[in-house]
């Protein structure tokens, strides 16, 4: 099996693509449509997820170095592939207890009281998420999927910070639904973007009109198929139980594959 190259997608070109039972494009990095990264392709970021392509239906995800203070695993589901339109469920399960510790402190990096008892959890997000490339290399997607948790004993656990609060709401909520809508593609020559909004509810009894709304846009440059650097941001806007709070958050990000 060999891949070939098309802008931001790689091209299946082997006898066992021929038939219709496999998908036959996939993506070369990780990406916020449904394609799949090619079996077989590793990759890692140094901020952004790395992911593994399983099989051509299945690639999974995590990121290496909050692993290990947020335990989690993400696996995107290929269900439909029909060249232009796509079709992938994304399911990833946490175990924020760990996370939850470290910020139950004082002073600096501190987002609980020190005496709180953190509750053992987990926080379950399943989404469906379609895509369409409505111009060669050029897609657009959109994403709807919830937050449910599971956690016993222990304190409420209310981060009231940008980005964290809507991650985390599920542990004070029923659910927390939300959606997504992004577009992705080649710019000019060895330039890649990526934009994406997306729009949480919050649920919570006693504050029935809280939600965020995040912005983000990236720019990619590739480095032949294995490297590139990208940069970008993600700007927050949040009804929050204390009020509302907008943060930016810049980034450089480095990707590798294998």
């Amino acid at each position: 099996m060999t891949l070939r190259r098309i802008g931001p997608i790689a091209v299946l070109t082997s006898a066992a693509a021929a038939g219709a039972a496999e998908p036959t494009q996939f993506g070369e990095w990780p990406s916020e449509t449904a394609l799949t990264v090619a079996p077989g392709r590793l990759t890692f970021g140094v901020l952004s997820q790395s992911s593994w392509g399983i099989s051509p239906r299945i690639e999974l995800r995590l990121h290496p170095l909050s692993f290990w203070v947020l335990p989690h695993a993400e696996v995107k589901l290929r269900w439909l592939d029909q060249g232009r339109w796509q079709l992938s469920s994304v399911h990833r399960l946490a175990y924020p207890t760990p996370f939850l510790s470290l910020v139950s402190r004082e002073g600096s990096g501190g987002l609980l009281p020190v005496t709180t008892d953190v509750p053992h959890a987990l926080v379950l997000d399943n989404d469906v998420l379609a895509s369409l490339e409505w111009h060669p290399g050029q897609w657009a997607s959109a994403r709807v999927g919830a937050s449910l948790s599971a956690q016993g004993g222990g304190d409420e656990t209310l981060l009231d910070f940008p980005f964290l609060y809507q991650r985390f709401a599920a542990l004070n909520a029923p659910v927390v639904p939300r959606i997504a809508l992004s577009a992705e593609g080649e710019l000019l020559g060895q330039l890649w973007y990526s934009l994406e909004f997306r729009q949480y509810w919050l649920p919570l009894q006693d504050f029935p009109v809280l939600h965020a709304s995040e912005y983000a846009a990236e720019l990619y440059v590739q480095l032949g198929l294995s490297h590139r650097i990208g940069v970008g941001g993600r700007f927050s806007v949040a009804r929050l139980p204390i009020g509302s709070r907008t943060h930016f958050l810049p980034h450089v990000d480095y990707q590798v594959a294998f």
